[in-house]
């Protein structure tokens, strides 16, 4: 059967002529496509061209401009359809030395205000460290801070090594020595004044203060003038107000008497019973020590042992008035014949003594301020002011002393 003809089939097969065919008529969707690209393409041959031209007509370089760039990317995101690719945004410095006001401290320090805020606020979550005083440091080198840091750390320009430290002051320790000397001194004589030592040996150098100073007072907190003193500083700061608790060891060197023999009560002291000795002070007492001029014609009140301190409780007028006349000379004085001579062991008559030998007696050792009482038992017996043989119960050696009274005995030259 002869096969009847078919013109669409002509035309599909391309054997009629393209012109005599309607436009996209059957073409499939790749075609469809292509042609839709077209004027995509187009666009980007303008584009190009007006790049040039922008160019003074001068050949484009091997890198393209930011104009032309600019439209290239912009075409073939047309036609891939994807969106350009962001402005890759520069990357933050970092300063090598950071000041910080606050204790904790986050790494949103690295970076200054005028940075991203979102970097700022993803910074912010990272901690850091703590610095808890004043002028601490923290010293972080740049492998430590990208392992911190994470993928922020591709945003900053981080140097070898940053220290962050914290904002500070300094009280000088000189300043707080001499409110020290000052209120130790107010209210005492001249001459008690000038004796008087403050040691500051635990004072430091200097105080490190949360801010710039604006001032600072002293004040003491233990009621004794010798020996350790505490005192509290206060000082008042940009960064809010500070205290601290300091300690100064105050003595007082003083040229005081001590004794050369043996003193019998109602004696009157002499230059050639005393010597002058320097004695240093750390204690506050009822009864201050005699100076060497002060006890220089003075009667003393009790027996008194060679080698004591005298004190202003050991002399009195009524021991004046009471000793013997016959042991004065003129004046009240007492004669150089006339010298007590050292007391002699017992040779008194029994009947007079006051301590019997196994008697239990205290014995008592002075020296300085101090004063120590020690049990012992009387080997011999003797009157007041008689020399004896004793033995010590703590040690069981034999010592002497002078009978001061019934059942006491005090240090004699051993």
């Amino acid at each position: 059967m002869r096969r009847a003809w078919n013109p669409d089939r002509l035309r599909s097969s391309g054997t009629i002529a393209s012109g005599l065919q309607p436009a996209g008529y059957g073409q499939n969707d790749a075609a469809r496509r292509a042609l839709s690209r077209r004027p995509v393409v187009l666009g980007l041959a303008l584009a190009c061209t007006l790049a040039l031209a922008d160019g003074n007509s001068r050949p484009a370089a091997a890198t393209p401009s930011p104009t032309l760039a600019s439209a290239m990317s912009a075409a073939v995101a047309r036609i891939t359809n994807t969106p350009p690719a962001p402005a890759a945004t520069p990357a933050v410095p970092v300063r090598s030395a950071i000041l910080v006001d606050a204790g904790r401290v986050d790494a949103s320090v690295l970076v200054p205000e005028s940075a991203p805020p979102d970097l700022r606020e993803a910074l912010a979550r990272i901690p850091l460290g703590q610095i808890l005083d004043p002028l601490g440091l923290i010293s972080l080198d740049r492998s430590d801070l990208e392992s911190r840091l994470g993928k922020l750390a591709a945003r900053l320009t981080l140097p070898h090594r940053v220290q962050i430290r914290r904002r500070g002051n300094l009280l000088a320790g000189q300043d707080v020595l001499e409110r020290i000397q000052q209120i130790c001194r107010d209210g005492l004589p001249e001459s008690e004044a000038a004796e008087l030592t403050v040691d500051t040996a635990r004072l430091p150098r200097s105080f490190v203060l949360p801010g710039p100073l604006q001032s600072f007072d002293l004040e003491p907190i233990s009621s004794n003038r010798l020996g350790l003193r505490l005192f509290t500083i206060t000082a008042r700061c940009d960064g809010g107000t500070w205290r601290q608790i300091v300690q100064a060891d105050v003595a007082r060197r003083v040229k005081a008497a001590r004794l050369k023999r043996l003193a019998r009560r109602g004696e009157t002291l002499t230059a050639d019973d005393l010597e002058e000795v320097t004695v240093t002070q750390r204690t506050d007492s009822a009864t201050p020590l005699l100076r060497f001029e002060e006890a220089v014609g003075r009667c003393l009140g009790t027996y008194k042992s060679p080698g004591t301190m005298l004190r202003a409780g050991d002399v009195s007028l009524e021991a004046c008035r009471t000793a013997e006349p016959a042991r004065r000379g003129p004046g009240g004085a007492r004669p150089a014949s006339q010298a007590t001579p050292a007391p002699k062991a017992n040779r008194t008559d029994p009947g007079s003594w006051v301590i019997r030998p196994g008697d239990q007696v205290e014995f008592f050792v002075q020296s300085g301020g101090l004063s120590l009482k020690v049990p012992a038992k009387a080997l011999e017996g003797g009157a007041l002011g008689a020399s004896i043989r004793l033995l010590n119960l703590q040690n069981n050696r034999q010592i002497t002393g002078i009978v001061t009274a019934e059942g006491k005995v005090e240090y004699g030259v051993n």
